[in-house]
């Protein structure tokens, strides 16, 4: 029972969390380019967020597309390479993310403008799942159902051409049981390393100018701006003169001019 209904709602699960990760890929390596270009901690990290979910809705994505399609060899092609740049995006999101992950400083100069360059092609791995995932529920009509029934049948898993769903699934225990691992074992197996891992997680609790999860951190608008509200009180302390002492020439003449010195009032 449970089978057939997971069966019968996959293909709808589908296209309703497919447009997230694209969204949140898209979003993670602008945020990361845009913070890395105004050297803007805060930026890289939340590009960093946005990583972690679109690698997340990725690999659901992917474990909930079509399996088989009733059509000809073209159609049969189409589904295989979206199989297989579905299965490249979700394996460029987790290498990156598990890079960012265990970055205990951040990711500098150097190695940052290699990140950067590392997500070029997770973009295009992203854009071309779409364009052929595109291409076959719009010009071949899978998925879609219709009066008359399904316009491409949605088979079983012996029928996929790219073993997809078990390699994704295969990746996600990996993740989750690494995690588990570095959180319980880490110390042990890694004490120094865990221990600066684990300084600068609890820094990022308290300080947002912490260096975990982000690219090139330095001297930054948030940085700047910090200075500003630091300066602030010192600001405040400098005498002002009050409005009615400021002395306009075009009213009254400074002291020690005639009048007859003044430059003539221009008319309004």
């Amino acid at each position: 029972m449970v089978s057939s209904l997971i069966q019968s709602l996959r293909p709808l699960i589908h296209p309703m969390v497919v447009h997230f990760p694209i969204a949140l890929l898209y979003g993670s390596v602008a945020l990361d380019w845009l913070g890395y270009w105004l050297q803007h901690p805060n930026l890289t990290r939340a590009g960093f967020y946005a990583l972690v979910l679109g690698t997340a809705g990725a690999g659901i994505a992917a474990l909930t597309g079509p399996d088989h399609v009733a059509g000809g060899a073209d159609v049969a092609a189409l589904l295989a390479s979206h199989q297989s740049f579905a299965l490249l995006t979700v394996a460029l999101a987790v290498g990156l993310m598990t890079v960012r992950f265990l970055a205990t400083n951040g990711i500098r100069d150097l190695w940052a403008l290699v990140y950067l360059a590392c997500t070029v092609p997770l973009l295009m791995a992203v854009s071309l799942t779409g364009y052929y995932g595109g291409e076959l529920t719009y010009h071949h009509g899978v998925g879609i159902i219709t009066p008359q029934g399904p316009t491409a049948a949605l088979g079983p898993f012996v029928g996929a051409q790219v073993p997809t769903k078990p390699l994704v699934a295969l990746l996600g225990l990996l993740v989750i049981a690494g995690v588990v691992v570095w959180l319980t074992l880490g110390r042990a197996l890694a004490p120094a390393y865990f221990g600066a891992w684990w300084h600068a997680l609890k820094i990022d609790r308290t300080d947002t100018a912490g260096a975990l999860w982000t690219l090139r951190v330095g001297p930054s608008l948030a940085n700047g701006r910090d200075q500003w509200h630091a300066d602030r009180p010192a600001l405040a302390s400098r005498e002002v003169p009050a409005r009615d002492t400021l002395v306009r020439s075009d009213i009254e003449p400074p002291p020690g001019r005639a009048d007859s010195q003044l430059p003539p009032r221009k008319s309004p």
